[in-house]
């Protein structure tokens, strides 16, 4: 039917009838145009690439039709996550379409049943033996092909203790798979327990041994980083270029069984320690050293000192822990003071309530920018993460805004807030998704001075979580903001939902507060699923650290002079 006739057929006025032809050729010449780029392969590749930060986007671009889909699919499959939870799919999805393998550059295997899901049902080993079946079938899918060695993809693996035996026998059936691991990483057996019998310690030696002699047999880097937490690791040569500590670290007078193992691995780029009193010193020579995470349990005895951790560099000249960048320590005065006599550009700073006093205290110091005098050490700090489970979020956010207003924290760029929530069983559903979503927007408002917050994550350590896709409609928002996390503590996986601008209406913006300021933008938040494409290095490294939590949650790299995405 033509456009007069349709137009004609709704007996319309002449005039109305003119309006719906215009609009239906406006809609025609979007459908045409859109035909056009979709008709062209090298822009869809390009628009293809742009969209893989937000992994939910290039799968509805594939969706489009089976032309998006074809040129969409090569650019999903490059960086391969496989959860072992979606073994089944991965396999299902290569065993359909045999010529995406070689598109596959670099993969990972990691058992989020484990991380995720809790030990409980990951010891379900009825259900668990199926999954590793599946992941069985799809690395012999993988190693299976016939193409060159230099075709097949870098490998990431993050497994149980318990499991390294099955992909031991899986893997040293097909050498060019096993010459690119590139990164193993062991989680407990059991939940945040080692099994280290004598056949489990040996099976993983023999898994570590056969992986670096086929490596050197076809000239690879084999294992470049490796992962086992709870454990002290024997020194060794080796290529390691990042490792997590998790030990006791001894007194100053005390030789630390770290200090060898620092001697032994100078090359080192990255290394995390949780230390258990309030100063820890060991020895060690890294001039590779790029970043440095550092856990405390530092409580209100404590005495800030500029020596809050003691390192030697090996070289007079070099600043001591320069490159320390996060720490971990109490909800406390006596951290912040630490802090501000510290002479190194800590970015990102992690407080729990654990063995601290009330909150109240934390609270009060918050206003003034911690007391940290506006000054470089203030400048240095992009991100803050606050456990304060006996406060509400009103007092918290209240804090904050007033250091917000005053100028103070104006380069934070992630802020996290566990907060004290309501428990009401006898509460429907649906009205307490809008009582929790009116306590967000509240906070949004709040936060409308903080000029750089990109990433605003909170939790009120219950678990509910939201259903719907949307919240906040013709909300007013932080200018800076792209995405809020919320924590549903049921499930460890938060919910992302990302910043989608609309048109602005000014009436929005509740009364209470103050005026909309100028640098501000109006729009809805939009939930996509937790499936942003992680950093990978060039040897093929998945960047992101299974055992510390801390740097799990957290959306952005805090150690570049500017925040970049972890997630990304």
């Amino acid at each position: 039917m033509s456009h007069k006739s349709r137009a004609a057929a709704t007996g319309a006025p002449a005039g109305k009838r003119r309006r719906i032809d215009e609009a239906e050729q406006a809609d025609e010449a979007i459908l045409r145009a859109g035909e056009r780029v979709f008709a062209i392969p090298e822009l869809l590749r390009e628009i293809g690439s742009y969209l893989m930060r937000d992994r939910i986007d290039l799968l509805a671009l594939g969706a489009v039709n089976r032309s998006c889909r074809q040129h969409v699919l090569p650019l999903w499959v490059c960086h391969l996550d496989v959860p072992l939870s979606t073994a089944d799919k991965r396999a299902s999805l290569f065993g359909s379409n045999p010529q995406l393998l070689r598109y596959v550059k670099y993969l990972r295997i990691w058992d989020d049943i484990a991380q995720y899901r809790g030990y409980k049902e990951a010891s379900d080993r009825s259900s668990l033996v199926r999954h590793l079946d599946l992941c069985k079938v799809l690395l012999g899918i993988l190693g299976g092909q016939t193409t060159s060695a230099d075709d097949f993809p870098r490998i990431d693996l993050a497994i149980r203790l318990c499991d390294v035996d099955h992909f031991r026998s899986v893997l040293q059936l097909f050498p060019r798979l096993m010459q690119n691991i590139v990164s193993l990483r062991i989680f407990p057996s059991s939940a945040g327990v080692f099994v280290t019998s004598r056949d489990s310690v040996i099976s993983l030696s023999l898994f570590v041994n056969h992986i670096q002699a086929t490596a050197r047999t076809r000239s690879t880097k084999g294992i470049i980083t490796f992962a086992y937490a709870f454990e002290v690791i024997p020194c060794s040569k080796s290529r390691l270029q990042s490792i997590q500590i998790t030990a006791a670290i001894h007194d100053k007078n005390d030789p630390s069984p770290i200090s060898p193992f620092l001697t032994a691995h100078h090359q080192l780029e990255d290394l995390t320690i949780f230390a258990q009193k309030e100063t820890a010193a060991f020895a060690g020579s890294l001039p590779s050293l790029r970043r440095c995470s550092v856990s405390l349990k530092l409580d209100t005895a404590a005495v800030g000192s500029a020596h809050m951790v003691s390192f030697s560099s090996g070289n007079a000249s070099t600043p001591a822990l320069s490159k320390l960048r996060i720490v971990t320590g109490t909800v406390c005065r006596s951290f912040f003071k630490t802090l501000a006599d510290c002479p190194h550009k800590i970015s990102h700073v992690i407080l729990s309530h654990e063995d601290a006093p009330s909150g109240t205290e934390f609270l009060e110091s918050v206003s003034n920018g911690f007391g940290l005098s506006n000054g470089p050490v203030e400048a240095a700090l992009t991100c803050i993460e606050v456990n304060l489970e006996d406060q509400s979020l009103a007092r918290i956010a209240s804090a904050f805004r007033m250091a917000f207003q005053a100028g103070r924290l104006q380069n934070l760029a992630e802020l996290q807030l566990i907060y004290q929530g309501q428990i009401e069983s006898h509460v429907p559903a649906a009205r307490m998704a809008q009582v929790k979503e009116n306590e967000i927007g509240a906070v949004v408002t709040d936060f409308l001075g903080a000029r750089r917050l990109r990433i605003l994550r909170l939790g009120d350590g219950t678990s509910f979580g939201f259903s719907s896709y949307t919240m906040l409609d013709s909300h007013v928002f932080p200018p800076a903001l792209e995405y809020l996390a919320w924590r549903d503590f049921t499930d460890s996986i938060p919910q992302y939902f990302r910043f989608v601008p609309t048109a602005q209406r000014r009436d929005s913006l509740n009364a209470l507060h103050a005026p909309l300021p100028a640098h501000s933008k109006h729009g809805r938040l939009q939930r996509v699923p937790s499936i942003f494409r992680q950093p990978i290095t060039r040897d093929g490294v998945w960047t992101r650290h299974y055992f510390a939590p801390e740097r799990m949650a957290t959306v952005l790299d805090h150690i570049p002079e500017t925040p970049q995405f972890c997630l990304t």
